[in-house]
This record gives C-alpha cells, structure tokens and sequence, in this order.
C-alpha cells in the first residue's frame, strides 16, 4: 500500500549484480532477506567522498564567470545598464562572512541577488565539518550547493 512500508529482511546474494565493486567490510557479498513472498525492490547507491579540495578545484574550473559579467552585474545592481547618467555608491567588505578573513575566491549562489561574496575555501571547510551541511549562502540562505555556486573573476 502506498505510504506504508514492511519491515523486511531479504535474501539474495547480489554479489553477482555488483561485478568489480568492492565493498568495503563485506568481502563482496550482500545478504537481502525477504520475510514475505512479494516482489521487492533494492537500490544501492555506492559514493565515495569528495575532498574540499576536489570541490574547490571543480567550482572554479566549471563555474567561474568572466570579468565583464561580474562588471555587468554591478551596474544593474547600481541602477545603471542604459545610456542615462548614473550614479551610486556601494560599500562592500573584503571580509568573509564566514571566517572573517579576506576573501581569496569569491564565491556566490547563483541564486544570491546580492554582490556581497564569501571565501569558497572557507564555505566548502564549514559544510564539511557541519554535522548537518545546510550548504546555504551565509549572507541571503539561498540555496549554495557545490552545483549552485560560481567564482566571481
């Protein structure tokens, strides 16, 4: 029935299935027990952890935008983007919000509607030692997962 689910032990040896993946402690083998006759359904979904490093290495690889895109992104911000005479004024801190040291790659979400950045190193290191990553932009908590962020030139 939807919504409800058995407690079910299963019986299968799906080492078969997983030819050439070890896992770890197992020697190979998995052993599914089915206390009933009905069809079950297993997904197994095997990762591995990916370093800051790796992260840090593959956001700024893929993901860092030209410097006239982020020169494009503080005049709209500004009120400026057409012919007319404009003139604004913005304090931005060179100061991580997160570890309160000058930033070394500015990080956003692309999702942020704000200029203000934060250091991708420091983000990606308070995630990973986060008991629960919430992998949220520290200044707006717009959603800034790994695939959400961009580098700033």
């Amino acid at each position: 029935r939807p919504g409800r689910a058995r407690a079910a032990v299963a019986t299968a040896s799906a080492a078969n299935a997983f030819t050439g993946v070890e896992i770890p402690g197992t020697g190979g083998l998995v052993d599914l027990r089915a206390s009933d006759s009905e069809p079950h359904v297993l997904l197994l979904a095997l990762a591995a952890p990916t370093s800051v490093a790796q992260l840090r290495t593959s956001v700024e690889r893929d993901r860092t935008l030209p410097l006239d895109e982020c020169l494009a992104r503080v005049v709209n911000h500004l009120g400026g983007g057409d012919d007319d005479f404009s003139v604004g004024s913005m304090r931005l801190s060179l100061q991580c919000t997160l570890s309160h040291a000058r930033v070394t790659t500015p990080a956003r979400a692309t999702g942020c509607r704000h200029l203000e950045c934060f250091d991708l190193e420091s983000y990606l290191q308070c995630q990973r030692v986060a008991r629960v990553p919430k992998w949220k932009c520290p200044t707006c908590s717009a959603a800034a997962r790994p695939s959400e962020l961009v580098v700033d030139s």
